[in-house]
């Protein structure tokens, strides 16, 4: 018997012009108003495994934003 999953959209974040903290907030926005995420999420401690790849997306996107300011502005 094949067990069949139900896949969640992934929302799109809006990462230009944004910095990190911000990017950690609109992603911790993200997971407490997705109903899916929010009774598996506990808490957003320092210490958890969730909160360090929200913290690594967050660094990645702000990198990013970096990059593509310092291209455009060329």
């Amino acid at each position: 018997m094949a067990t069949t999953q139900n896949l969640t959209e992934l929302p799109t974040i809006q990462y230009t012009g944004m910095d990190y903290q911000s990017v950690i907030s609109q992603i911790q926005e993200i997971i407490s108003s997705n109903t899916n995420w929010k009774e598996n999420w506990t808490q957003f401690y320092s210490s958890e495994a969730g909160t360090m790849l929200v913290q690594l997306m967050a660094w990645i996107c702000d990198n990013l934003n970096i990059r593509m300011d310092l291209i455009y502005n060329e």
